[in-house]
């Protein structure tokens, strides 16, 4: 049967033994990506070494995010990590990795030269990943820690999911 534009739009009605619930596709959509993030990373510098730590630390694993196998090709990735600094040369490369990704994609800049263009006045350096590509979680820190990322990916979780961001 196929599916029409409007099916993903209505809501589903669900009868279970203890009562009835409501919902729609798209948020059990949201709901099912946001625990299967497919993670792409670009990351040079001192960022590359904190990243490892969080994806293969032993207290940190990025596979309570449902992204714990890193994907080298951007066909399978949907969420890209860039970190260290953004030369020139590099900036060209990262559009072409984002271009090429599965949509929906995210896009998280780890570290103070992915978010800031860094924290020394380089001339070489871009002025940050979000002159470049839409970015939806800022992690900064020189070098970041690992529990940042975690806890970006965590609010990226959540921002996916679409509930609201909590205020510490």
């Amino acid at each position: 049967m196929p599916v029409e534009e409007g099916d993903l739009e209505r809501s589903t009605q669900v009868s279970t033994a203890a009562g009835t619930w409501t919902t729609r596709v798209e948020s059990v959509l949201n709901w099912s990506r946001s625990y299967s993030l497919s993670p792409l990373v670009l990351s040079a510098g001192c960022c590359a070494a904190s990243g490892i730590e969080a994806g293969m630390g032993p207290r940190h694993d990025l596979d309570e995010f449902g992204g714990g196998v890193l994907h080298y090709a951007p066909e399978h990735a949907d969420l890209l990590i860039v970190g260290g600094p953004l030369s020139p040369r590099r900036v060209p490369e990262i559009e072409r990795v984002y271009a090429r990704m599965a949509e929906p994609k995210w896009v998280v800049a780890y570290g103070a030269c992915a978010c800031s263009g860094g924290a020394y006045d380089a001339p070489e350096s871009a002025s940050g990943l979000g002159t470049v590509l839409p970015v939806d979680i800022y992690i900064p820190g020189c070098p970041p820690r690992s529990e940042a990322l975690l806890d970006g990916l965590s609010q990226l979780r959540a921002r996916i999911r679409g509930e609201a961001q909590r205020t510490a």
